[in-house]
């Protein structure tokens, strides 16, 4: 079981052990909420590990004992409830170019960041909007940044040179009489 107040990569495995395992009259119950929202007290019986792909998610899990007390009810222990953040690393943008006009793409939910000189992009680079012209050869380079919550995950760096030829200069001709 992962401790929570991290986030963690895509695919994420819970799973959830009694520590009273010795006792037969003992099971696990658990109810589970998406986006980090409360869950409901609709608990159902935990027979196999929880897996998630991506997002928030919170999950409230505690041990119930089938036998019961003097009063007739199942002895139950306080829940323990905990909320996991799932990430996927998106795939490395694409740079194409035509002509001078750069164009960057990536997947959908993406945000993403490029430089011109060379340099690796970071979050504090220049955000990619629209297609851009260059007029000089130039290194491309740009991430694609997902974010969950106030977490952010980045893909590896998409690189291209991207050459630029110029047409020579016509040289003009003056006459003067």
């Amino acid at each position: 079981s992962p401790d929570n107040d991290a986030a963690y990569t895509s695919p994420f495995t819970l799973t959830l052990t009694d520590p009273n395992s010795s006792n037969s009259n003992t099971f696990i119950e658990y109810a589970i909420a998406e986006f980090g929202s409360p869950p409901s007290d609709n608990y159902q019986p935990y027979t196999a590990a929880i897996v998630r792909q991506n997002g928030i998610f919170t999950i409230k899990a505690r041990v119930k004992e089938e036998t019961q007390n003097s009063d007739f009810q199942p002895r139950v222990s306080e829940p323990i409830t905990k909320v996991y953040l799932i990430g996927t690393k998106p795939p490395k943008p694409e740079i194409t170019d035509e002509d001078g006009i750069v164009t960057i793409s990536s997947v959908d939910g993406t945000t993403i960041y490029y430089t011109t000189s060379g340099n690796t992009p970071t979050r504090d680079s220049t955000e990619y909007t629209s297609p851009f012209t260059i007029d000089t050869t130039k290194t491309i380079k740009a991430i694609a940044v997902s974010q969950i919550g106030d977490n952010f995950f980045e893909s590896d760096v998409a690189e291209k040179v991207i050459t630029v030829i110029n047409p020579p200069e016509i040289p003009t001709i003056q006459i003067t009489n």
